[in-house]
């Protein structure tokens, strides 16, 4: 489990087995069955109904207590005892699959998870929220320079970040991908 400054943006990267809690969570989702294969803006997913915790406090409690454990980690005096689920869906990714660069239109006081169920491939692309990141070169590229940085998730990963930040995913090019996303308010 680590925090890592990304962009000096904090992005909670940390390995844990909600699986069985999500298991039963999928079995009541509504999966739509809209596919956009064509454009890197709208989602290329099967996506679940609006708010799959919303009648299941066990696993919402579990979840927010993850994203309460983040929020320590930034060292500062931020309340989270009112810390909720806004939303949240499963991403069932087929072959070519993707979501081109998107944030989760939230500014203040929200955090973005996502859950990898099941990965064979597929990294998770963080863009620089500094404008000028990429039209200042340095010489010494790090996860503090760079514009961008992409990670490899492996099954059971977790990460949260905050919501503004903006992100993709790469195309789906081998086996499966199933994610699950939720917005966190506090």
């Amino acid at each position: 489990m680590s925090t890592q400054l990304f962009f000096g943006t904090p992005i909670y990267y940390t390995k844990t087995d909600i699986i069985e809690d999500l298991t039963e969570l999928e079995s009541h989702a509504v999966y739509s069955a809209e596919y956009h294969q064509d454009n890197d803006i709208q989602s290329s997913t099967f996506l679940s109904n609006h708010n799959v915790v919303e009648y299941h406090p066990r696993v919402e409690q579990k979840i927010v207590q993850i994203a309460k454990d983040y929020v320590a980690t930034l060292n500062t005096d931020i309340d989270t005892s009112r810390m909720k689920i806004m939303n949240s869906w499963f991403n069932n990714y087929p072959d070519g699959g993707f979501v081109g660069w998107h944030n989760h239109n939230y500014v203040h006081n929200t955090i973005s998870m996502v859950y990898y169920i099941d990965i064979e491939d597929g990294p998770i692309h963080f863009k620089s929220p500094n404008p000028f990141s990429s039209g200042f070169p340095c010489s010494n590229t790090n996860e503090m320079t760079n514009s961008e940085v992409i990670l490899e998730p492996k099954p059971m990963d977790l990460l949260m970040f905050p919501s503004w930040l903006m992100h993709k995913t790469a195309i789906n090019s081998k086996g499966k991908r199933k994610i699950f996303s939720a917005n966190l308010q506090f």
